[in-house]
């Protein structure tokens, strides 16, 4: 628990307890295949040493397809050539992917560019109207500014209805447990199926799941990424952590995708998983800093705005200080809040004192997971002069502080 603590950074660690992390840091979906599917992950394991030269052909696409093919049963999913090989707009490609690299774009998480100039870039790739705009990229007209870059430019190759930015995103929020894309998707697979007769046996592996009625979901992949695909990651105790690379194909995919959130009660997603879990264990990437989880992920997107705005925020063994457009110093500190949230906000005059009261800032984020709650609140006292028009007590808080820093300048002049 010591070395988790010290691996914690600076923003993380106020806010986490080593003990709790750990447990915290195992995705759901291995926890659930760990605690109920002994069997299943024994036929995996079994599959994988009778697969032969499967092992060597891991983790490319073809390897991808041939697991896709065992689990599903069907045996139409094939593998064809990258279509970014040979294409003809691929330097147009590369160029913009130099570009949002030099920004540190989180489509290109890992690649390191410097480039002489930072003007936006606009052309054309595949007919599909693409230019940046800071980290993120718009494609005829939908922003997307995170996500494996180079899997969003090999969907706009596909000739497909769905457009490449929407497919693109609706496969995001899948791959990060959005359960209101997930109902809409469902529901249109089955509008889809119906309209075309296309009926399926009961435990086909493509057939759209049913809603369940007692509300279980299953648990999504939660996925980190790189600049080409998606990584699937698993905690192996003391052995530390083990991601597998998913399939860079968009259409193999979104058979993983189609098949892990199957039919309820049907072992096809289960052995989807143990499969999955049985190929990290024994032939995965050691990936120590992957985000494999909704807590790590919140986080994550903390110090992304902490760090970002080194001017207005500095951390402290006990939280942060926050000073926003009203010249205000907020403390952010952990404990038990205003509507049972995890943090208290107390303002502080210039000399660091802190004045009256915690003050009460209703986030409605019981459901999110703590960083999460914390980025929502750090924006918003980033940005108190609105706050104030929404929450009388951010004002009221401000205009004490205005009070005591005037009668501290009289003393001063006084003194003087």
């Amino acid at each position: 628990m010591e070395e988790i603590d010290f691996m914690l950074c600076h923003v993380c660690r106020p806010w986490n307890d080593a003990e709790k992390l750990a447990r915290q840091s195992i995705p759901a979906w291995q926890r659930y295949l760990q605690s109920n599917s002994a069997s299943v992950l024994e036929e995996a394991l079994e599959w994988f040493h009778s697969a032969g030269v499967m092992s060597a052909l891991l983790p490319t696409d073809e390897a991808w397809a041939a697991l896709l093919r065992e689990v599903s049963g069907r045996d139409q999913i094939r593998c064809p050539p990258d279509p970014l090989v040979d294409h003809p707009d691929f330097a147009l490609m590369d160029h913009i992917r130099q570009r949002l690299a030099s920004r540190n774009s989180a489509l290109f998480p890992g690649v390191k560019a410097e480039l002489d100039h930072d003007d936006e870039y606009e052309g054309v790739f595949a007919g599909y109207l693409v230019r940046t705009s800071e980290t993120a990229l718009i494609v005829d007209g939908v922003r997307v500014n995170r996500g494996p870059g180079l899997l969003l430019f090999r969907m706009m190759t596909e000739r497909k209805s769905e457009p490449a930015g929407h497919r693109f995103l609706k496969i995001l929020r899948l791959i990060e447990g959005d359960s209101a894309a997930e109902s809409q998707q469902l529901h249109k697979q089955r509008r889809g199926m119906l309209r075309d007769g296309r009926f399926q046996t009961a435990g086909a592996a493509d057939a759209p799941r049913y809603d369940a009625q007692n509300g279980h979901v299953q648990p999504p992949p939660l996925c980190d990424w790189d600049c080409d695909r998606y990584l699937l990651g698993i905690e192996v105790g003391v052995a530390g952590r083990y991601v597998i690379p998913l399939p860079i194909q968009p259409h193999l995919i979104e058979q993983f995708l189609t098949i892990w959130s199957g039919r309820h009660n049907m072992r096809v997603s289960d052995r989807l998983r143990a499969l999955c879990m049985q190929w990290a264990q024994n032939f995965g990437e050691e990936a120590p800093k992957v985000r494999i989880t909704p807590h790590e992920r919140s986080f994550g997107l903390l110090r992304s705005i902490i760090d970002g705005n080194p001017e207005a925020i500095s951390c402290r063994p006990r939280g942060f200080r926050i000073t926003g457009t009203m010249a205000v110093t907020w403390r952010v500190s952990p404990g038990r809040g205003a509507h049972n949230a995890p943090y208290t906000i107390r303002p502080s005059s210039i000399d660091g004192k802190v004045v009256g009261d915690p003050i009460c800032m209703f986030d409605g984020g019981d459901h999110l997971p703590d960083g999460d709650r914390l980025a929502s609140v750090v924006l918003g006292l980033l940005n108190d002069r609105i706050l104030a028009r929404q929450f009388i007590q951010i004002a009221a808080a401000a205009h004490q502080i205005d009070r005591i820093q005037a009668r501290i300048a009289r003393a001063k002049a006084v003194e003087g």
